[in-house]
């Protein structure tokens, strides 16, 4: 059942960012500061021209967004003396510090550890980009300690001391070397995945280690 018709003055909200193409649009027109073109603003916010011009309709229809020009030559901006434009931008830069909070956290728990872990990667669905809300914030840590699992409970402990509350969706799996390069080895599907997406937090890519391991082979 479509939900109930909301006030344009009362809820303004709902019709400036009421769906994920709008929310692109204005996160990137927001980001910028300036005046965008229409290609552009699809590139950057990776949507399909015809959806870029109907979030840029909808935007300038609520006053947020001017446009000069049409068609593919128009360029857009943000009204900046439209009421909610600070708070709109203020909500978009709050957006992205929270991403750095939880990523700057990982980043130095694995600092701390000692001995320094081999590499930290993010990979998953959040390394794609293509999480939810209630996803895993994946993390894999490399160590060459005896104990792998136990330099990842303690990243896990560092994890939680930082983001207190918020650690409940960070996920951590311990590798060694010799787990690096048996997935490598067999060509297996995980390795595949962390090769195409992962985010380096410590220490190198996945190539870059397998490399480095290959010249320095474990000891048995």
């Amino acid at each position: 059942m479509r939900p109930a018709e909301t006030s344009a003055l009362y809820n303004p909200l709902e019709h400036i960012i009421g769906s994920p193409g709008l929310v692109r649009v204005a996160r990137v027109l927001a980001q910028h500061g300036g005046s965008l073109g229409v290609s552009d603003i699809s590139r950057r916010a990776k949507l399909s021209l015809p959806s870029t011009r109907a979030a840029l309709r909808r935007l300038r229809e609520s006053e947020i967004v001017t446009g000069v020009g049409a068609g593919r030559s128009m360029v857009c901006s943000l009204r900046m003396e439209h009421p909610l434009t600070p708070a709109l931008v203020a909500l978009f830069s709050a957006e992205e510090k929270y991403a750095n909070v939880v990523l700057g956290a990982i980043r130095r728990a694995a600092r701390s550890l000692k001995p320094p872990p081999l590499a930290v990667w993010l990979y998953g669905s959040v390394a794609r980009a293509a999480d939810t809300p209630t996803s895993d914030v994946d993390v894999a840590i490399v160590s060459a300690s005896a104990e792998p699992a136990a330099q990842a409970d303690a990243l896990r402990d560092g994890i939680s001391i930082e983001l207190g509350e918020e650690d409940h969706r960070v996920s951590v799996i311990a590798l060694g070397p010799r787990d690096v390069a048996r997935l490598a080895r067999t060509k297996s599907k995980f390795w595949s995945e962390l090769r195409r997406d992962a985010v380096v937090l410590a220490g190198d890519a996945p190539d870059g280690l397998l490399q480095q391991l290959r010249r320095k082979p474990t000891k048995r």
